[in-house]
């Protein structure tokens, strides 16, 4: 095989340079910027679901009353609790999320989910996100068992879990992925 360097080399002069250069940069950009983006839209979501939310009051904790639906959670300091959760478990569920709000675990989410936005690559970091949820979520659990008891604490995680006729819950109050762990921490 013989290759004549002469017409290589004036294919490779023919050929016009290109004035985009590949870098990674692009895409930890790209990734960061998907991150924020997903950010920003839930934070709104959250908040427009507060906006239209009623307040009210029990037991001296402050919470929006979230029409047609069956979510509990808190977000930012303030605790969202849908209209079609029974009034016989709102006591407990209200004391759950008081503690996540009354701990501040809001703080550790938001600052943990920038972190990720920047760090969107590593998967250490989404690992770490889930555990510290569940970590929130034993704390929140450990305060409520003491207050109402824990077998009625666990009753009521059960029932949820398993979709039971006594009590509709959201699926942000309670995770069948995590329902063994936090019966078992209980």
């Amino acid at each position: 095989v013989v290759f004549d360097a002469p017409e290589t080399k004036v294919v490779l002069e023919n050929q016009k340079e290109s004035t985009f250069e590949f870098s990674w940069w692009w895409i930890y950009f790209l990734g960061a910027g998907i991150s924020m983006i997903w950010f920003v839209v839930s934070f709104n979501r959250l908040r427009k679901i507060k906006v239209h939310a009623t307040p009210q009051e029990r037991n001296g904790i402050q919470f929006h009353r979230v029409s047609h639906s069956k979510m509990a959670l808190s977000f930012m300091g303030s605790i969202l609790i849908g209209d079609q959760i029974k009034e016989q478990h709102l006591e407990a569920i209200l004391s759950h999320e008081h503690v996540h709000t009354y701990q501040k675990h809001h703080l550790d989410l938001v600052f943990f989910q920038l972190l990720n936005i920047l760090m969107w690559f590593n998967p250490f970091n989404y690992l770490f996100l889930n555990r510290l949820k569940l970590t929130h979520e034993l704390l929140a659990d450990r305060a409520v068992a003491q207050r109402v008891g824990t077998n009625n604490y666990a009753h009521l995680l059960l029932k949820e879990t398993f979709d039971t006729s006594d009590v509709l819950f959201a699926n942000m109050f309670f995770s069948f992925k995590t329902i063994k762990t936090r019966i078992a921490m209980l």
